[in-house]
């Protein structure tokens, strides 16, 4: 019983990190695609430097995708995890589950083709995307263990 017990209170510990981790990525996603609007003469807190730079990215080519700024993508993204993982608190549905975790997983692989699209053609790095791409790397992770404890 104490196994179970310790094992549950592991599951709910999990379960808000992962909620944590969305929110934040909706957070991140917000800034992102405020500063894409913002006055290209206007520097944002994290142009640290040439190579260290958001809005390099947030402004650059391929800054958008279909026309629309890759920030309101990404926070689509996570707009659609936490609704999905409230959904999944409600009902504990494996599907859900299921979905969320191979959901993350093509949120990671397209965050990766942009980090690495943007740091070989463009030579920057932003740290709000790189804050980004921890976050679902980390929800991925969060995903996997709720299966595998599911």
């Amino acid at each position: 019983m104490l196994l179970m017990k310790n094992k549950t209170i592991k599951t709910l510990y999990v379960q808000l990190g992962a909620l944590f981790l969305i929110i934040s990525g909706v957070f991140l996603m917000w800034y992102s695609l405020y500063e894409h609007y913002q006055d290209a003469n206007k520097k944002a807190f994290c142009d640290l430097s040439e190579v260290i730079n958001c809005s390099l990215v947030n402004k650059g080519p391929y800054s958008e995708f279909l026309g629309v700024p890759v920030a309101m993508w990404g926070l689509l993204f996570f707009v659609v995890l936490l609704l999905g993982f409230l959904f999944y608190l409600i009902n504990y549905k494996q599907t859900l589950l299921s979905f969320l975790y191979y959901f993350s997983w093509l949120g990671l692989l397209i965050a990766l083709f942009l980090f690495m699209l943007v740091f070989y053609k463009l030579k920057a790095i932003c740290p709000v995307c790189v804050a980004t791409d921890f976050v679902i790397v980390l929800l991925v992770y969060l995903f996997y263990f709720l299966k595998k404890v599911s």
